[in-house]
């Protein structure tokens, strides 16, 4: 999904636009992909472990994101770890979701709904957003990518059948998990909102 996977490859010509989002202490900068406005608006989270990437990492997918589905695409950076530990990007992610919803009608073109989407931490912050989003009406739905869903306490067979193919070995996704929990333990229940489990109600879920 990064910048350096799409080396090579042509680009689409999308009109773009940037926007701060501010709140009370902070402000997150987007960036929108402009699209028809009779397509729903998509909402994007990067993936990078909670710790790494931005706007520009993930520019390239964006541009065929919008070119494909001719959707306005907007793309959220989220606050990082380890300066900013759990769950700053997951209330970053809830804040700037709630925000795009209620000013629809002030962005670029869309028909009034919205799809939430991400790729590995970013589909994270896609199902924990969305399940926090209960009977939202203009969420019309959801594209999570190898989302990362699970700690790697679950004992999912791909840390161990995968611990060193490519890239992203297992040591590096327990350091991403490890470094955004700062010390929180995978039993503790504040964590359910980043690893849903049996406590977190899908009712409503797009």
């Amino acid at each position: 999904m990064n910048r350096l996977a799409w080396e090579g490859t042509p680009l689409p010509e999308v009109k773009t636009s940037v926007l701060q989002l501010s709140f009370d202490e902070y402000s997150l900068a987007t960036r929108m992909y402009h699209g028809s406005r009779e397509r729903p608006l998509i909402i994007y989270f990067h993936g990078g472990g909670w710790t790494i990437g931005d706007l520009d990492t993930h520019h390239p997918f964006c541009l065929h994101l919008a070119d494909q589905t001719q959707c306005t695409v907007m793309s959220i950076d989220y606050r990082l770890a380890p300066e900013h530990p759990f769950p700053t990007a997951h209330n970053d992610a809830l804040a700037a979701s709630r925000w795009i919803i209620d000013n629809l009608n002030a962005l670029a073109p869309n028909n009034g709904e919205v799809v939430i989407a991400g790729d590995s931490a970013g589909g994270n912050l896609t199902l924990a957003t969305a399940a926090r989003l209960p009977d939202e009406p203009r969420l019309r739905g959801c594209l999570m990518m190898y989302p990362a869903i699970q700690h790697y306490h679950a004992g999912m067979r791909s840390y161990t059948e995968h611990a060193k193919s490519g890239p992203l070995t297992t040591s590096i996704m327990r350091w991403f998990t490890d470094t955004y929990l700062n010390g929180l333990a995978p039993a503790d229940p504040s964590v359910e909102l980043m690893f849903p489990g049996r406590r977190t109600t899908l009712a409503g879920f797009p």
